[in-house]
């Protein structure tokens, strides 16, 4: 079946069947998504827990839950009507395939968000819903913006192709890189648990904080100087840099784009790959930006907050163009067969995921090592060389590959 940009063919053809099964699968995930939703925001849980006017409020994390099931579940239904009408025969609707400028004024917007959001944070103002919501919106509308900036003038060609992989990434790839990861981890709990069996004095650390911790888990600053001498620990510290630095960007860069190979006999062209990438990306992005959002608000200052938000935008800046990369690498490759290009390319985002994630975690590891619970802007210094490196090769590779507009057109 060939696609025809902007819309659908109005005969069905032989590969129809991925139409249904595109239509069934996002029906499936935006249900899921909605119910789990709903039932997260009407909890009992939420209106039995106290309000609170400053610092960390689980009311406030519920909200930003559930508001980011529900806007999740925007994807899946746009799969839905997309699929459906492929199947009915019909076009796409104009507002998914006609003019693309539409986007333009995002930054504009998240920018205006952002400012209220922290005025609002600045003056101990408590609409907790409010703020909420402003974090989820601050999270998703950047990522909208980067897919959009990524697909250049292949933005609306294909609306059914890229909200499925949006879809696929959300509901299946997702979901399987978490389980992935979590194995991988019980595994490392596992040696961690022979570590610290293994030296003296750390397991009776490990076993005080268990003993007492509904006391630290009211108090993260007391529980972390009670771990001083776990975390401190030159094995428990290589553990870590081992799983956030290599097991997981290993993972996640080898899962990512498994959406892309469902074009892999549809002859599509390198900017159409990286444009494929871009969304299974972007969906990951979603997903992992909006459930990390949910410690957005337990910060006491709007500071915390703005400070959260824009490292995010940097953890999705990399998530999308990564996917990028390597769904420009598989359409390449599956028309030269050069197969040298997929494993330099994964090499290549593998180690930027990697130094990203290194420099992450040591901002925090290395104040803590030195006595303080508090990174200064200082060990943040080689995260912003590398998100300015980025974003400047992201726009430079998306201009050259699907004719992005220029920075000046985009803002």
């Amino acid at each position: 079946m060939t696609d025809i940009p902007g819309q659908s063919p109005l005969t069905r053809s032989k590969t129809d069947w991925t139409s249904w099964l595109q239509l069934v699968f996002s029906v499936i995930v935006f249900i899921a998504l909605v119910g789990m939703g709903l039932l997260v925001l009407v909890s009992p849980v939420l209106s039995s827990l106290p309000g609170q006017t400053g610092g960390l409020s689980m009311d406030s994390m519920v909200l930003i839950m559930g508001f980011s099931m529900l806007a999740l579940a925007l994807f899946p239904l746009l799969s839905t009507i997309t699929s459906a009408l492929q199947l009915a025969g019909k076009k796409q609707p104009a507002w998914l395939t006609g003019p693309k400028n539409w986007l333009k004024g995002l930054p504009i917007l998240v920018a205006l968000l952002m400012l209220l959001a922290w005025f609002l944070i600045g003056r101990g103002a408590n609409p907790v819903w409010l703020l909420s919501l402003l974090t989820m919106l601050c999270i998703l509308l950047p990522i909208t913006w980067l897919a959009r900036v990524g697909s250049g003038k292949e933005w609306g060609n294909f609306p059914k192709r890229d909200a499925g992989l949006l879809t696929f990434s959300i509901g299946f790839s997702t979901p399987l890189i978490l389980l992935v990861e979590l194995i991988l981890v019980f595994i490392l709990l596992v040696v961690f648990g022979f570590v610290v069996a293994a030296i003296p004095g750390l397991q009776q650390v490990l076993e005080q904080v268990l003993t007492n911790w509904a006391q630290y888990a009211q108090d993260p600053e007391q529980l972390l100087e009670a771990l001083r001498p776990l975390l401190t620990n030159g094995w428990v510290i290589g553990l870590l840099f081992f799983l956030l630095s290599g097991l997981a960007p290993l993972v996640e860069e080898l899962l990512k784009t498994l959406g892309v190979w469902f074009l892999k006999n549809q002859a599509i062209t390198p900017a159409q790959g990286f444009v494929a990438g871009v969304m299974s990306g972007a969906g990951f992005a979603l997903v992992e930006g909006l459930f990390n959002a949910t410690q957005a608000l337990s910060g006491s200052s709007g500071a915390d907050w703005l400070f959260l938000i824009l490292g995010r935008f940097g953890g999705s800046l990399l998530h999308i163009f990564n996917g990028g990369l390597m769904g420009w690498a598989l359409a390449k490759t599956w028309q030269d067969r050069k197969v040298w290009r997929v494993v330099g390319i994964f090499a290549l985002v593998f180690v930027l995921h990697g130094v990203w994630n290194a420099f992450a975690l040591a901002a925090g590891v290395f104040p803590f090592l030195q006595g303080g619970l508090e990174s200064t802007s200082w060990y943040y210094l080689p995260l912003g060389v590398i998100f300015v490196v980025v974003l400047a090769a992201f726009l430079a590779v998306s201009r050259r590959l699907t004719g992005g507009s220029k920075v000046r057109e985009l803002l």
